[in-house]
């Protein structure tokens, strides 16, 4: 007889939790083909020096995780889903909404801790919906600061996005 009462229950958490990451999409998700890539060296204003495309596709992939929707892509060698190989390097990996319908990756590092004082580096990828296609700003950012981002053990890595921009590589792409 437990058992008679329990399988509605069963059946009701297991559907709450399959549910759990939500079907939110990001509008990113698509396969895309790269129509100009460039790169500045000195900073992120301007488009920089045009670049050899590669790679000349890519898929973007909504995933719908426990802890919210990110973003990733991925290369691909032709324009179908099928030559895309998502166990490869991908372009960017588990994107997080930001503001402005951007979502970025932030990868930050800390250096030359002295005191309150350090020198923090910032790489991430900023994915951005346009017209037609998206556009993809891989940026490295770094700068000396002080306060909590020096001292605390879990510091807020966004705080390395408002940094100087140094160098970003820019690919405009069309959605296929």
């Amino acid at each position: 007889m437990m058992t008679k009462k329990l399988l509605p229950f069963a059946f009701a958490l297991t559907l709450g939790l399959a549910g759990c990451g939500g079907d939110e999409s990001s509008g990113l998700a698509g396969m895309y083909m790269t129509t100009s890539q460039s790169e500045n060296l000195a900073g992120c204003d301007g488009d920089g020096t045009p670049k050899t495309i590669d790679p000349a596709y890519f898929v973007v992939i909504d995933e719908n995780l426990l802890n919210g929707l990110f973003v990733s892509a991925y290369p691909c060698t032709g324009p179908e889903r099928s030559s895309c190989n998502t166990d490869s390097f991908s372009l960017f990996f588990l994107a997080e909404r930001a503001s402005g319908g951007e979502f970025i990756t932030d990868q930050p590092s800390r250096d030359s801790v002295s005191g309150n004082e350090c020198t923090i580096g910032w790489s991430g990828t900023r994915a951005k919906k346009t017209t037609g296609g998206i556009i993809l700003r891989d940026e490295y950012r770094s700068g000396r600061v002080t306060g909590k981002v020096c001292t605390d053990q879990d510091w807020d890595w966004a705080a390395g996005r408002v940094l100087e921009c140094k160098h970003v590589e820019i690919r405009v792409a069309t959605k296929l």
